[in-house]
């Protein structure tokens, strides 16, 4: 064991470790998920993020589902390689490495979230098991990120704040 761990950290690209390349990602993603939602708003010809949902975005037959699609792979393997960063730089700290294991079981379950149609076809009442899936995925994703949230929060303390 003591072998593999020195391993790891004998490992470094330039100047930054691995580990601290990982958790840059953590950085890297939300930004990435920002750029997302401002690139594809922009496109959707007619949306308004004041009066429309982010899932809308990638709606099915929104026009820029593909584009979200595509960003959105980008989107999860920033966010997987942050939890996995986060689980790895833990050490003895059992409520980081939940933590780190939590976003990225969030993370995971996202990749497979269910899109929801379009308002107007919802509107009209065609919505199906893909719009009621749409909603529990967000019930089962949202409380284990900010579950996460919490434990890092109990590890780190006040210097989770900043």
């Amino acid at each position: 064991m003591a072998i593999k761990a020195r391993f790891f950290e004998q490992k470094t690209f330039g100047k930054m470790n691995w580990k601290k390349m990982l958790l840059v990602c953590g950085v890297i993603a939300p930004l990435w998920y920002l750029f997302m939602n401002i690139i594809t708003a922009i496109l959707y010809e007619g949306y308004n993020s004041a009066s429309q949902v982010v899932s809308e975005l990638s709606a099915i037959g929104a026009p820029t589902r593909p584009l979200w699609v595509w960003l959105g792979v980008v989107y999860f393997l920033l966010m997987i390689a942050f939890g996995w960063g986060v689980r790895q730089s833990a050490g003895d700290n059992r409520y980081l490495r939940i933590a780190g294991i939590l976003l990225m079981i969030s993370t995971f379950i996202g990749m497979f979230w269910p899109p929801m149609h379009r308002r107007e076809v919802l509107a009209a009442g065609g919505g199906d098991l893909s719009d009621t899936l749409h909603i529990a995925f967000t019930a089962v994703c949202v409380p284990l990120a900010m579950l996460a949230y919490g434990f890092a929060a109990a590890a780190l303390g006040k210097r989770f704040r900043f």
